[in-house]
């Protein structure tokens, strides 16, 4: 970020940063935007990967945080948390839905968009830029 700064006009301040990502990328967003909610309001995921919380029975995945930390409770609530993800995709399977649910658990508000007939690939990383763009830095 202080490379940017210092190198390109931009707006600064959380309420003009966003971060997301792809698969493994993905699920880093999700842990960047919820552990630094000082920087990012725009939070995004698409095709989120597994191993930012504990997968029960893994002793592979211990977790990066606990399922409580996806969530933000004092006032710097993300105004978009936006996950997309495919009904097909071969790699992470489901694993997005469990995602879902602990931000449901968590009462956090989210736009899930699920595409139909895409990949653990391009063909679901195009829709979710082209519509989380539509959508950040609105409100």
């Amino acid at each position: 970020m202080p490379f940017i700064e210092e190198n390109y006009s931009i707006k600064k301040g959380r309420e003009n940063t966003a971060v997301t990502g792809f698969s493994m990328g993905g699920g880093e967003s999700l842990f960047i935007g919820f552990t630094r909610p000082d920087l990012f309001s725009y939070v995004g995921a698409v095709c989120p990967a597994p191993g930012l919380v504990e997968i029960p029975g893994s002793p592979m995945h211990p977790g990066q945080i606990e399922e409580s930390e996806l969530s933000v409770t004092d006032g710097s609530e993300p105004k978009l948390v936006y996950i997309t993800y495919s009904d097909s995709d071969g790699v992470v399977g489901e694993f997005h839905e469990s995602y879902c649910k602990l931000l449901d658990d968590n009462g956090v508000e989210y736009t899930k968009k699920v595409l139909h007939g895409t990949g653990h690939d391009h063909t679901s990383v195009k829709p979710h830029l082209y519509d989380y763009f539509q959508v950040v830095f609105k409100g």
